[in-house]
């Protein structure tokens, strides 16, 4: 939990571990998001529209959309993630990454995979 301290400045009090596994299976799934929004790139056929419905779907593993974009906000606000128009179509910056590869390391791996 100390890098989720670090990263965050939380105090890690309370239940750290349950808070570190959703920061994991979010990261997880933004991975898993930016396969699906690739896919849309490499296959020509694929709607738009299945893949907005796709991600939602994802992010709906999360929590409701509060909760999803507390979530959202919080990786931003860490530099674990950047968007473009909007916090729901980011992607993870490369210390978004180490963090998810880190905590998939630790074993505790992602709704979203």
């Amino acid at each position: 939990m100390n890098v989720i301290e670090d990263i965050f400045g939380w105090c890690g009090c309370g239940q750290p571990w349950s808070a570190e596994e959703w920061i994991s299976q979010g990261l997880e799934c933004i991975k898993h998001i930016e396969v699906l929004r690739d896919s849309v790139e490499k296959t020509k056929g694929r709607k738009w529209d299945e893949v907005c419905a796709s991600i939602q779907a994802e992010y709906n593993k999360l929590g409701n959309e509060g909760q999803v974009m507390v979530l959202l906000y919080c990786f931003d606000a860490a530099g674990l993630t950047e968007h473009g128009g909007s916090v729901g179509g980011c992607w993870l910056t490369q210390k978004g990454e180490d963090l998810r590869k880190q905590l998939s390391d630790d074993a505790n791996p992602g709704v979203c995979t």
